[in-house]
C-alpha cells in the first residue's frame, strides 16, 4: 500500500510538471455576449498583449496568461492552473497519506527507545540509533506539516472556489460559490465524486463547459472540440480544446 502511494504520487508529480496549466493562447477571442448577464468582456494583458479572459492571471515566471492561475510551483516548475490543478491536488493529497505511515512507525520507535518497552534482544537504541531516531522524527513531523499545510490551503481555494491569486484583490474575497462546482472544474465530470478523482487520469469536460470555465474561444474551435484534457490533447495553446 505504501509503495502504491508513493508510486501514484510520483505519476502525479510528473503529470503536473509536464501537463499544460491552463496557458491561453495568444489567439484567443472573448466569448460571444449574451447579453446584461453576461461576464465574458474584452480585457487585454499587458504583458501578453493578447486577450485576458477574467479568470485568468499573469504568471512572470512562466510569461504567460494562466486560467486559474493558483501559484508558481517551485517544486515542479511549473504553474497550478485549471490544466494540472487535479494532479497538484493529487500529489500533495498521496504525499500527505504517504508521511503519514513512516510518521506513525519513527514515532513508535522513539517512544520504545524513550520508555524501553522494546522487544527482547533489541539493540537498535543502542548507541547512535536514538540519536538517529530523533533526527527522523524532527524531520518526519516538520514534512508531514509541511504537506499537510499544503492540503489545507488548497482546501480552502475550493471551499471558496478562488485561487490564491484570485483571492489577492479585495473585490474577490467574498466571491463564495459551491464548492462541488469548483471540485466538478477541477476533476472534470458534470456529475458527482466518480472512481477517477483518485487516480491521475485526464478529467474531461463538455464543449459547452470547457468554454464557460475557460471564457474564451479560438478561431479553430467550432471545428474541432476536444473534450478530453490529457497531457498530450490538453494544450490549451495548440491543441484547440473548445
Amino acid at each position: 500500500m505504501y509503495i502504491a502511494l508513493i508510486s501514484l504520487a510520483l505519476v502525479c508529480h510528473f503529470r503536473t510538471a509536464n501537463a499544460d496549466p491552463g496557458t491561453v493562447p495568444k489567439n484567443a477571442e472573448p466569448l460571444e455576449d449574451n447579453g446584461k448577464e453576461s461576464r465574458f468582456v474584452y480585457r487585454e494583458c499587458r504583458y501578453c498583449e493578447a486577450y485576458r479572459p477574467s479568470r485568468a492571471h499573469h504568471c512572470s515566471f512562466c510569461d504567460a496568461c494562466i486560467i486559474k492561475l493558483d501559484h508558481h510551483c517551485p517544486w515542479t516548475g511549473q504553474c497550478i492552473g485549471i490544466g494540472n490543478h487535479k494532479y497538484f491536488l493529487l500529489f500533495v493529497g498521496y504525499t500527505t497519506v504517504a508521511c503519514t505511515y513512516p510518521l506513525l512507525l519513527i514515532v513508535y520507535r522513539f517512544a520504545a527507545c524513550r520508555w524501553g518497552f522494546t522487544w527482547e534482544d533489541d539493540q537498535f537504541c543502542a548507541g547512535h540509533g536514538r540519536f538517529w531516531v530523533y533526527v527522523l522524527v524532527v524531520a518526519a513531523i516538520l514534512m508531514f506539516m509541511f504537506t499537510s499545510c499544503i492540503v489545507v490551503d488548497q482546501i480552502d481555494s475550493i471551499r471558496y472556489t478562488r485561487t490564491a491569486m484570485a483571492a489577492l484583490p479585495a473585490k474577490d474575497k467574498d466571491r463564495h460559490t459551491a464548492a462541488s462546482s469548483n471540485l466538478r472544474e477541477i476533476f472534470g465530470s458534470t456529475g458527482g465524486f466518480t472512481a477517477g478523482w483518485l487516480l491521475p487520469t485526464a478529467p474531461s469536460f463538455s464543449s459547452d463547459d470547457w468554454e464557460r470555465i475557460v471564457g474564451y474561444s479560438t478561431p479553430t474551435s467550432a471545428e474541432s472540440p476536444d473534450e478530453e484534457m490529457g497531457a498530450e490533447s490538453m494544450t490549451m495553446r495548440g491543441a484547440q480544446r473548445v
